[in-house]
């Protein structure tokens, strides 16, 4: 959606059929992912709603897994192991960096720590929507920039893009545990930097001066957690 104006031109790479089989199996990916997520019921929280909580979480990891194993029978259909493989590695390392964040939230909480700890790995952020990164990424090998000034604004908005994502998942994650307030340092610490992230992309995207993009970035940011304004303003 960033790279092409959505004409109803399809690249002459590829066939209708076998991109419509990469976008499903994207998508179905993008759904396990939402069940992966963080999730409160993965928490450490002690009570008497543990065993229940427990319960929702290994139900949560059975459906993303579903949706994984299907998602795997249409990416193999467009028959492009490159792409293939590097959506494999781009589970690995979401999956991995979501694991470090969730795990950073817990020792704050405990702690009462400084919550910068959250942004002071940028990579962690990023490769916690590497599914996502790959999206973009595939799209833009799909219909080309060949521009190298706007190749190199496009690759500054997607970092601020999963950045942004990042921290609004974290900001529901954080808002689901018993006792995280909305004005606490950690939600405030969350806003903050989700407001950061797209100011930032905007700024980057007036640069350019592409208002099909501009268009596509406002459909994009409306999927994403909200920080109680709207993004896409």
């Amino acid at each position: 959606m960033l790279t092409d104006p959505l004409s109803g031109n399809n690249p002459d790479r590829y066939p209708k059929d076998r991109l419509v089989n990469l976008i499903t199996g994207l998508e179905l990916l993008s759904i396990g992912t939402s069940f992966h997520d963080f999730n409160k019921y993965g928490s450490n929280i002690s009570g008497e709603e543990t065993a229940s909580m427990e319960k929702g979480y290994t139900l949560d990891l059975l459906f993303g897994d579903i949706f994984y194993s299907r998602a795997v029978i249409y990416l193999l259909k467009f028959r492009d192991h490159m792409v293939f493989d590097s959506i494999l590695e781009a589970l690995k390392r979401l999956h991995e960096s979501r694991l470090k964040l969730h795990l950073i939230i817990q020792d704050l909480l405990e702690t009462k720590g400084d919550p910068s700890a959250i942004g002071k790995d940028r990579k962690l952020l990023i490769d916690a929507n590497r599914l996502l990164y790959i999206s973009f990424m595939v799209g833009q090998g799909l219909y080309g920039i060949f521009n190298p000034i706007k190749r190199d604004h496009l690759a500054r908005i997607i970092e601020h893009i999963l950045v942004y994502k990042t921290y609004g998942e974290l900001m529901e994650y954080a808002r689901s545990l018993p006792g995280i307030a909305l004005a606490s340092p950690i939600s405030t610490y969350l806003k903050k930097n989700m407001l950061d992230a797209s100011s930032q992309t905007r700024e980057i995207l007036q640069k350019t001066g592409d208002n099909v993009m501009q268009d596509s970035l406002n459909l994009i940011l409306k999927a994403f957690p909200k920080t109680g304004s709207q993004p896409g303003r």
